[in-house]
């Protein structure tokens, strides 16, 4: 009930969620290089062993820059929120849960589902429908629809290039 209810407790419990992740994939990373399971070639491990060998710092560095991202999508669709109607900073809550449902794979790209909790989730909060669809949609064509098709277009403009001399192809 905590989750629906979406108190500021929620970001303490996503604090200490993303932090029992990281132990549990510290502790898997020692388990897995002082046992048996380090001798099987299974596709977790290795990409474990990969993980393990990158430097820490590099880890660190990626991992801040990926909270500070997420941080600054949150920012947006309180932004985008705000825009639309008056809204308190709690709404920015909701977006974790947005996200996940939205990923889940029975939609294609999240369509409906992104909305629709959002307007679950929103409307514990007062916000009316249209505007929690909207704010939803948006942050999804600023950031996903929008890269993307510039992708596209500059992809032919891209693969035109001539490659680097001092790189070779992998040989897989």
């Amino acid at each position: 009930m905590c989750l629906v209810m979406l108190s500021p407790w929620i970001g303490l419990a996503s604090i200490l969620a993303v932090s029992g992740l990281w132990l549990l994939i510290s502790i898997g990373l020692h388990v897995i290089n002082t046992s048996k399971w380090g001798s099987r070639k299974s596709w977790l491990v290795e990409r474990l062993r990969v993980l393990r060998q990158l430097p820490r710092r590099l880890v660190a560095l990626n991992a801040s820059l990926a909270c500070v991202c997420f941080g600054l999508m949150t920012l947006q669709f309180y932004l985008l929120l705000s825009s639309l109607q008056p809204v308190g900073w709690q709404v920015g809550l909701t977006l974790p849960i947005i996200l996940v449902v939205s990923g889940l794979p029975i939609s294609i790209m999240g369509f409906g589902l992104r909305e629709g909790t959002a307007v679950l989730l929103l409307s514990r909060y007062g916000v009316p429908m249209e505007s929690a669809v909207a704010a939803a949609f948006s942050l999804f064509v600023v950031n996903s629809l929008l890269p993307g098709l510039i992708g596209i277009a500059l992809s032919p403009t891209l693969a035109a290039k001539k490659p680097c001399e001092g790189l070779k192809p992998s040989q897989g």
